[in-house]
C-alpha cells in the first residue's frame, strides 16, 4: 500500500480469491472470524478490469465500481489499483493512494482440486501484525514460541519489516530459552515474484548488510551467514527463495563453539527444508 506521503506499508491477510470468469469470491480469516466477499469483474482490455463489490445474496452493488490493472506471470497474479482521493481527504499523509497485491495460484494436489479456503487460526503464531501466506508445519524436536511482535521488542527487532511466519524453540525448552529460531517472510522487495535473476540482487544486498558476519554459503537459491557476537552469542541466518518469495531463517544460541555452530546450521537447514516441502 502506498500512502499520500509516499510511505510504503506492507500488509497481508489470510485470504484466498477464486475467479470463475464473472465473479471473484474472497474468503478471509482474522481473529474476529471468517469473512466472505463477492465481486463482479469484467476484463475491459488486456491487463485491465472493472470490478464491483456486490451483495452475495441479492447481487446488488454494495460500492461503486473501480478499475484495476492486472498481470499474470506463470502462477502469479499481480494487481494494481489507484484510489480516488476526495477534496476533503486531500492533504492527509496517511491516506492510501494506490495498492499492489501479489497472489499465487493454488494448484491441485495429486489431481484433487484445491480447497479454496484461508488457512484459519494459527497454532504457531499470535498477534495482530500481518501474517505470511507461507505454510509451515513444526518440525520434530521443535515447538512454537508464541510471541506477539507488536508487544515483544526483541521479537520485533528479529523480524524487522517482514511478516512473521513463526518463532520456535527446542521441544521442552525452559521458560527463557537460549536457542531460538525465527522464520520471516521478507517483504522488502515489493509485491512481485522473486525469480533467480532477482535473487542475485538480493544475495548481493544481503552481503552488504551483514556487517561483521561471515558468508558461509552462497548458492543460486540461498545465501547464509554466521555472526559471532561480542556478548558471546552466535546467530546463523539463511535467506532462501521459496517459490518466488524470500524467507529469512535465523537461529541464535549462546556460545561460539564448533558445536554451537553445528547446532545452528542444523536448525536452520531443518526449517529451510520444511518450508520448501510445505510450499511445493
Amino acid at each position: 500500500m502506498t500512502l499520500a506521503s509516499q510511505k510504503i506499508r506492507n500488509q497481508n491477510g489470510d485470504c484466498v480469491g477464486q475467479y470463475d470468469g464473472s465473479f471473484s469470491h474472497a474468503r478471509c480469516y482474522n481473529e474476529a472470524g471468517n469473512y466472505e466477499g463477492l465481486s463482479t469483474y469484467e476484463v475491459t482490455r488486456p491487463g485491465h478490469m472493472l470490478a464491483m463489490l456486490i451483495d452475495p445474496v441479492t447481487h446488488k452493488p454494495k460500492a461503486a465500481p473501480y478499475e484495476m490493472d492486472y498481470r499474470i506471470e506463470g502462477d502469479w497474479l499481480i494487481i494494481k489499483r489507484q484510489f480516488t482521493v476526495s477534496p476533503s481527504e486531500a492533504g492527509n499523509p496517511d491516506l492510501p493512494i494506490s495498492m499492489q497485491s501479489l497472489s499465487i495460484r493454488v494448484k491441485p494436489t495429486d489431481g484433487v482440486a484445491p480447497v479454496c479456503q484461508p488457512q484459519g487460526k494459527s497454532s504457531i503464531r499470535i498477534g495482530r501484525t500481518s501474517i505470511s501466506s507461507l505454510a509451515l508445519s513444526v518440525p520434530p524436536g521443535w515447538q512454537p514460541l508464541l510471541v506477539d511482535p507488536a508487544a515483544d521488542r526483541k521479537a520485533a527487532l528479529a523480524i524487522g519489516p517482514g511478516f512473521l511466519v513463526g518463532a520456535f524453540v527446542p521441544s521442552h525448552a525452559s521458560a527463557s530459552p537460549a536457542q531460538v529460531v525465527f522464520v520471516v517472510d521478507d517483504t522488502r522487495y515489493a509485491p512481485a515474484p522473486v525469480r533467480q535473476a532477482e535473487f542475485v540482487a538480493i544475495r548481493k544486498r544481503f552481503t552488504r548488510e551483514i556487517g561483521d558476519a561471515v558468508i558461509v554459503c552462497d548458492q543460486a537459491d540461498k545465501i547464509c551467514a554466521l555472526l559471532q557476537q561480542s556478548n558471546g552469542a552466535s546467530v546463523y541466518t539463511e535467506l532462501v527463495n521459496v517459490k518466488g518469495r524470500v524467507a529469512i531463517i535465523s537461529a541464535s544460541a549462546e556460545g561460539k563453539t564448533e558445536e554451537t555452530t553445528k547446532f545452528l546450521h542444523t536448525a536452520v537447514q531443518t526449517f529451510s527444508a520444511q518450508l520448501l516441502h510445505d510450499n511445493k
